[in-house]
């Protein structure tokens, strides 16, 4: 589209208006019951998330997370817990609903922060304090290394 607005609007048009009809205004005028029987039958369109209580290291506590075990299933969760708005969708997560792929064993997982890039799997703890420790001893041999030739150098 190149910076032109014209061409966008005609492109995005579809999305803004369904059979001709102004989506928008169609909401906006329908009554509350229609309004909620909309969403709830838009909410019954998705798949049914298995929900269970995970223990998480990182924040020491149990949680009650999806088990989920696809691309889909976790945008369907991120959809959910979006639209949610009176369910404490966001209050667990400081607002914000990050997922990510584990470097371990590669599943899915709700992020604690946003730098978390392994799961709360023990396992997966495991792996990720292994490659810390490794990576602290490979620096600090490194120092040492430096060290005596910068030393090796004055002399």
């Amino acid at each position: 589209m190149d910076g032109n607005p014209g061409k966008a609007k005609d492109t995005y048009k579809p999305l803004f208006e369904a059979g001709g009809k102004d989506i928008c205004k169609e909401w906006s005028d329908m009554s509350d019951a229609g309004q909620a029987e909309r969403v709830d039958r838009f909410m019954r369109s998705l798949p049914a998330l298995k929900m269970g209580v995970q223990y998480s290291t990182g924040a020491g506590k149990l949680l009650f997370l999806p088990y989920v075990s696809s691309v889909f299933d976790s945008a369907y969760y991120a959809l959910v817990r979006f639209v949610s708005v009176d369910a404490g969708a966001t209050s667990d997560t400081g607002g914000k609903t990050s997922l990510g792929a584990c470097k371990a064993c590669g599943g899915i997982f709700v992020k604690n922060g946003n730098r978390q890039i392994y799961c709360d799997n023990v396992m997966c703890q495991s792996v990720r304090n292994n490659r810390k420790a490794n990576n602290y001893y490979h620096r600090k041999k490194q120092q040492e290394i430096d060290n005596f030739i910068e030393e090796v150098i004055r002399s």
